[in-house]
């Protein structure tokens, strides 16, 4: 009989927020208010902090965020609902690309599926997969339409 010592994780759990004060951000689509702008486009303010819980002696990170849009709106979101925008790239999430070649597809047309700091992710029509694109590799794709 193998005898098994219970594992005891030690220490708090912390919200890892990539977002600081100054950020430029875009709301991802899958949330909607009124008052957002057409470009969802906006600055980070600060963090929503509140006391969650009754035993919390001082405000708490709640992964909610200020957001001060290009329309001068101060809206909140949840993290969840933000992504850094990347203006080097002229892309975003849902944009129609091609690239030259894919697996023998050529040329191959696709979906942005996530833009994310360190990569795109790209789903074409007629290759499997999720294809994830280095800022550099993605500069090798041509936007051909918005929303497809």
């Amino acid at each position: 009989m193998v005898s098994r010592k219970p594992i005891i994780l030690k220490g708090t759990m912390r919200m890892s927020n990539t977002f600081k004060r100054g950020d430029f951000v875009r709301v991802n689509e899958l949330t909607h208010e009124e008052s957002i702008p057409r470009n969802r486009l906006g600055h980070i303010l600060e963090e929503y902090k509140t006391i969650v819980h009754y035993t919390d002696k001082k405000p708490v990170p709640t992964g909610i965020w200020k957001v001060f849009m290009t329309n001068g709106e101060i809206l909140r979101f949840h993290e969840m609902f933000l992504e850094h925008a990347n203006m080097e790239l002229k892309m975003k999430t849902g944009d129609r690309v091609s690239k030259d070649k894919v697996m023998g597809s050529s040329p191959a047309h696709g979906t942005i599926e996530k833009i994310t700091q360190d990569y795109v992710v790209v789903i074409w029509d007629e290759v499997n997969g999720h294809w994830h694109y280095t800022k550099e590799q993605a500069k090798g794709l041509e936007v051909i339409g918005e929303r497809g």
